[in-house]
């Protein structure tokens, strides 16, 4: 459109001129205001300065990005969860306000943002420059504070009993206390104390789909309700097909750096926690967030996800 209404004033002018000098004058003075607009464009570095108003939101905000510069912008914005595998695209322009707002973000994890296709024209609309948009800092979603403590505290009531809790479904079968469950009529689990465990793992394995932003939020959870207590506990990452990379002496913000740019939902790697179990000695824990529910082993507890 603007080139067009450029044209049309050219044209104007130069029809003018037949009967008028002032037509020349016209064409003239348009002509010379396209050179400079365009010598104005070409003449930039063509690169921005993105920002965000949190680089740590919680869950639940709604990142706002702040682009650099006066002149206005028109591209895509590619953002992707690395924890759950989510992507979105939004195609913005940017204008005197300088923003764009995310959506709220449902999920915890590290946000991967691209900004590709971004460009901007001259006043006249005559020439287009390629932008280059160079981000602050990474955004990461934090988790919200999820108690975790029913993992390791016993069922309260009148029939608490050190050591086990009531059956709430999902547990394997390998846990159950017949002795108690005989006694009280109904389905009892063991459950293990922090205080009376070995060594702590905590786990995330591969392909864990829907549930990924769940068991992110858990680990993370787990690992600050083990630092609070003075627990000391490991972290255990899959590291290639069938390797594993072991944390000894993790604390929660090692967790939180670890498992929240970490690709949870990932099926490109079968699961590992066989491989694991095998550089472990006999006396740990582990607490597993794994599809692989097949796998037997007295060690491992498999904890559940929520599909979001």
């Amino acid at each position: 459109m603007k080139r067009a209404a450029f044209t049309a004033l050219i044209a104007v002018g130069l029809i003018l001129w037949k009967f008028s000098a002032a037509g020349l004058y016209l064409a003239a003075a348009v002509i010379a205001a396209g050179v400079i607009a365009a010598a104005e464009n070409l003449a930039d570095k063509g690169e921005v300065k993105v920002s965000c108003d949190e680089l740590f939101p919680k869950k639940g905000h709604a990142p706002v990005l702040t682009f650099g510069g006066r002149k206005r912008l028109k591209g895509r914005v590619l953002c992707e969860n690395i924890v759950t595998g989510e992507r979105s695209a939004f195609d913005v322009k940017i204008g005197r306000t300088r923003s764009f707002a995310l959506p709220a973000q449902a999920d915890c994890g590290g946000l991967f943002i691209r900004f590709v296709q971004f460009s901007r024209c001259d006043l006249l609309g005559l020439t287009r420059l390629t932008v280059v948009c160079h981000a602050d800092g990474y955004i990461t979603i934090m988790p919200e504070n999820t108690d975790v403590s029913a993992l390791f505290d016993p069922s309260s009531g009148e029939e608490e009993l050190d050591g086990a809790r009531e059956l709430t479904g999902g547990e394997p079968l390998r846990r159950l206390n017949y002795k108690l469950t005989h006694r009280f009529g109904k389905p009892y689990v063991n459950i293990y104390s922090p205080e009376n465990a070995g060594d702590i793992w905590l786990f995330g394995d591969y392909g864990l789909a829907d549930g990924a932003a769940d068991a992110a939020e858990k680990l993370c959870a787990l690992a600050a309700f083990l630092e609070e207590r003075g627990v000391p506990f490991g972290l255990a990452l899959p590291c290639g097909e069938n390797d594993v990379q072991l944390t000894d002496r993790a604390d929660s913000e090692s967790v939180l750096q670890a498992v929240l740019h970490f690709p949870l939902y990932s099926c490109e790697g079968h699961s590992v926690l066989p491989a694991l179990m095998t550089r472990l000695p006999d006396d740990v824990q582990v607490l597993a967030f794994t599809r692989n529910t097949a796998f037997e082993d007295d060690r491992v507890t498999i904890l559940r996800t929520v599909k979001n």
